[in-house]
This record gives C-alpha cells, structure tokens and sequence, in this order.
C-alpha cells in the first residue's frame, strides 16, 4: 500500500470490511495492544486480508466517521 493509498483511507474515515482505526496509544497499554493484536488476528483471517491504521479517533460530530489522532513521539 503506498502512503497515497493511505492518505486516502485516513481523509474518508470511513472503516469497512478490510480498513480498522484505531486510537494512537503506547503499547504498554494493555488494552490496546489486545485490540490491536484481536484485530491483526481477524484481518488476517479474511480472504484479502486487511489495513489496520493506528492514530485515529471516533469523530463525536459524525458516528461511524474518524478523525486523524496521530501517536506523540514517545507512542511512536
């Protein structure tokens, strides 16, 4: 995937059946990483397999939509 492709999935902020967001976070949060790792683990079990993009947040305006949240330094 080329950062073109996704700059294009983080301006629709829309997920769908190949496209998860997620919440930037570290991953000494525990919560997080098993999100995270359940996540992989079901993407991988799809047919075409999927994109997990990581430093996205609910958009409280518009539910279903996400907005860009990106990781500090110190997540990334």
């Amino acid at each position: 995937m080329t950062p073109a492709e996704i700059d294009q999935l983080v301006a629709a902020g829309l997920e769908t059946r190949s496209v998860e967001f997620k919440q930037a976070g570290s991953w000494a949060d525990v919560g997080l990483r098993g999100k995270l790792i359940r996540t992989a683990l079901s993407l991988a079990d799809t047919r075409d397999g999927g994109v997990i993009i990581v430093g996205m947040k609910v958009d409280p305006g518009h539910p279903g939509q996400h907005l860009p949240d990106p990781l500090t330094d110190e997540q990334f």
